[in-house]
């Protein structure tokens, strides 16, 4: 007893430490330690005065945003008040003032502003306040949200003294149109004036901040931006969907562009860098469709631009071509490297790539114009998706000196029918010519061991592939969607078909497995409409075939039945398994029979299978998902009596007694005289007697024969049926 009441008090007293939410007085409160929080506001709006107790408990704080977008016209907040988070009153568009009592030791208010008690951060602005002559000599900081949503603001220049402009300080204040940021600042903070849609001048007074990822985002208004050299650095996405600039201009000392800086500029036409850049990252003009030139200073001991196109200082590397710069294009004899995104998204129509050149990179002339490519010998690399999304791209030519085509590197160039693999090349990428929906031939050169995921993936022309002896591993959705392929020859050397590899090939109609591949993945031939079959080598250690179905060597798992399956299939008596999609596409199956020892059915087993109506199980009932009949015509599920495990439902479809069915018909053998028979379908196994009367209403039945069916299905004849006028027949079991 004693240790039963030590558990519960430990129960209690836990619970009683728990934060409690309640409603009272327009507040959401948080009740914590004998404390109030005010975690939201449910009033209709005006003033709002927060007394120092509430249910007899101190109010010691606000949480963030707990006044955010409602109707306030001014807060109160009282002594009792210790803590404030970030954006109590954001976006409240009618909020004129908020008022600190005096004996607060940790806030206080000027002008109506919030501010902590030393008067160095602007915790919060009200939104209805259109600026202030009021700030204190002391502020330093304007702290994360203070602004945000202020949209009476139309301008407001930072005093001198300040430091630091925290994340999201201005954002979505939509009327500030003017910004004077001193030179005090060494902060501008992630998102700090995101969506001022109407800021049209930003005053940079020789501050030496970095302009932090976001800083003004979808400021569509302003047109001309001057960056000071005192701002080293340019944050990720800085100016990212400011649609209407159109100059830039960088002032010695800016070193560092980092990553989509100017993304979705697309109004900005030329690009002037100064001598003091000394890191620019990947995609900074990213979309900036109508960049026409680069211009480099000379003294810049890092980048270079030639006929307004961005190299680094060698020349060497082809850093970025300009979107709306011409359509054709001899790249120079010096160039060894073509930079990750140079081209991309570019007016380019046809391009030269000389001999010099080793690596085309990653995504360098990807969703370009471009029609054809000339790749002159020296090349090695073509770099992941260097030309994914080219979609008028209609052929390449690639020299015996590549030996890699990274992943996705031509994939949906859906105009593409004509590219020879060269000789030298070991390695293609994942889903290097995804669909590629014009391509119709493909040589797979001798070197190349694996065809990786997605190679081929929607190559709805694919007619014919030839897969070279070096081939061990064929990946998963390689060729799935190859609509137009009819033919399959897998080379000696294959070891693995990985899952979905020839998913929905709708024309393949054979498949043969040679005798080293030993694994099969699910659904490796899934969807495959017109395969008639599916065979493999006698040699083969790990699958066989019988019917035309795949099997492991056991067969004790049905991996595959191919798709042109038709009519009535019975799965043999050894399967234990039925593997994931392995009837997926079967469209013409009727019925199938499982056998009495199968244990599991995956799910998605009949997925597709559209004509199917009833599945029959000789046994118990096995394990099996929720989603094995998912997207079938399934409608029953069928049991034998005295099986075990069967409810109501199975898989989300009805179950039923499996019954003997009858099949009543005539015969004329031989040219004797006609008899009356009967086919009688049922599980093979079983036992039933065919008995007979002649009237209904006597309820005289004769015993006519006993049947042991040695397969589904007997044929019962009776020769005596013309010795009666009338003739009934019934089934039972013995």
């Amino acid at each position: 007893m004693k240790r039963s009441r030590l558990h519960i008090f430990t129960i209690v007293y836990f619970v009683t430490l728990l934060p409690l939410v309640i409603a009272g007085q327009d507040f959401i409160l948080e009740t914590n330690v004998n404390t109030i929080t005010i975690i939201g506001y449910t009033g209709a709006g005006g003033d709002v005065i927060i007394t120092d107790t509430i249910n007899d408990m101190p109010v010691t704080g606000i949480r963030g945003w707990a006044f955010g977008g409602t109707a306030i016209t001014r807060l109160f907040i009282p002594h009792s008040v210790t803590n404030i988070g970030l954006g109590i009153a954001a976006s409240c568009e009618d909020l004129l003032e908020i008022c600190v009592d005096p004996k607060n030791p940790f806030y206080s208010s000027i002008d109506g502003i919030l501010f902590d008690k030393d008067q160095t951060t602007i915790i919060q602005f009200p939104g209805g306040k259109s600026g202030s002559d009021m700030l204190p000599k002391t502020l330093r900081r304007i702290a994360n949200s203070a602004f945000w949503g202020s949209t009476k603001l139309i301008r407001f220049d930072i005093p001198d003294g300040v430091t630091s402009i925290e994340d999201y300080a201005f954002e979505w204040c939509t009327n500030l149109k003017h910004i004077t940021i001193p030179s005090s600042v060494t902060n501008i903070g992630v998102s700090a004036f995101e969506l001022c849609v109407a800021l049209t001048n930003v005053v940079f007074r020789d501050c030496s901040a970095s302009i932090g990822p976001w800083a003004f985002s979808m400021c569509k208004a302003l047109r001309h931006v001057i960056i000071p050299g005192s701002i080293q650095s340019i944050g990720n996405w800085a100016f990212m969907w400011c649609t209407n600039i159109t100059n830039v201009t960088l002032m010695e000392g800016v070193r560092q562009l980092e990553s989509y800086a100017f993304d979705h500029c697309s109004a900005l036409t030329n690009f002037v860098i100064p001598a003091s850049v000394t890191n620019i990252q990947s995609r900074v003009w990213n979309y900036c469709v109508k960049l026409r030139s680069f211009s480099v200073d000379e003294q810049n001991e890092f980048y270079k631009s030639v006929d307004g196109v961005l190299f680094n200082k060698t020349g060497s590397v082809l850093l970025q071509w300009p979107r709306a710069k011409g359509r054709d294009y001899i790249i120079p004899e010096s160039v060894v490297t073509i930079g990750d995104w140079a081209f991309h998204l570019s007016a380019i129509r046809s391009i030269t790539i000389p001999s010099n050149v080793r690596t085309i990179g990653g995504a360098a002339f990807a969703e370009s114009s471009l029609e054809w490519v000339k790749v002159l010998p020296g090349t090695v690399t073509v770099g992941d998706s260097a030309f994914e999304g080219c979609e008028s791209l209609q052929y390449v030519s690639l020299p015996n000196t590549v030996s890699s085509i990274g992943d996705r590197a031509f994939s949906e160039c859906r105009k593409l029918y004509g590219i020879k693999i060269p000789e030298s090349v070991t390695n293609i990428g994942r889903a290097a010519f995804e669909r590629c929906e014009r391509l119709d031939v493909v040589l797979i050169p001798l070197g190349v061991r694996e065809i990786s995921e997605g190679t081929f993936s929607g190559c709805s022309r694919l007619t014919s592939v030839k897969l070279p002896g070096s081939v061990v591993s064929i990946g998963s959705r390689a060729f799935e969607y190859c609509n137009s392929l009819t033919a399959l020859s897998l080379p000696e050397s294959i070891v693995n078909v990985d899952e979905w590899a020839f998913y929905s090939c709708v024309r393949l109609t054979n498949v043969f497995l040679p005798r080293n591949v030993t694994n099969v993945g699910a659904t490796a031939f899934g969807g495959c409409r017109a395969l008639s079959e599916i065979n493999v080598d006698p040699e083969n250690i790990a699958y066989t075939s019988v019917d035309g179905v795949l099997f492991d060597k056991e067969m004790k798992k049905l991996v595959q039945c191919p798709g042109g399956k038709t009519g009535n299939y019975s799965v043999p008596m050894s399967v234990l398994r039925v593997v994931q999609g392995a009837f997926d596409g079967c469209e013409n199956l009727v019925s199938v029979i499982m056998p009495a020892g199968i244990e599991i059915l995956d799910d998605y087993t009949f997925y597709g299978c559209s004509v199917l109506r009833s599945v029959y199980f000789r046994g118990d009932a096995p394990l099996m998902g929720t989603k094995v009949f998912y997207l079938s015509g399934v409608s029953n599920v069928f049991y034998l009596p005295g099986a075990r495990g069967w409810g109501n439902e199975c898989g989300g479809r009805p179950t039923a007694l499996w019954l003997p069915r009858l099949e009543f018909k005539a015969s004329d053998v031989g040219g004797g005289p006609i008899r009356f028979g009967m086919v009688i379908t049922w599980a093979a196994g079983q036992t039933v007697v065919v008995e007979a009367c002649s009237e209904l209403n006597i309820d005289v039945w004769v015993s006519l024969r006993t049947n042991n069916l040695a397969s589904d299905s007997v044929v019962f004849e009776d020769y005596e049926w013309t010795n009666s006028m009338s003739r009934f027949y019934r089934v039972r079991s013995p």
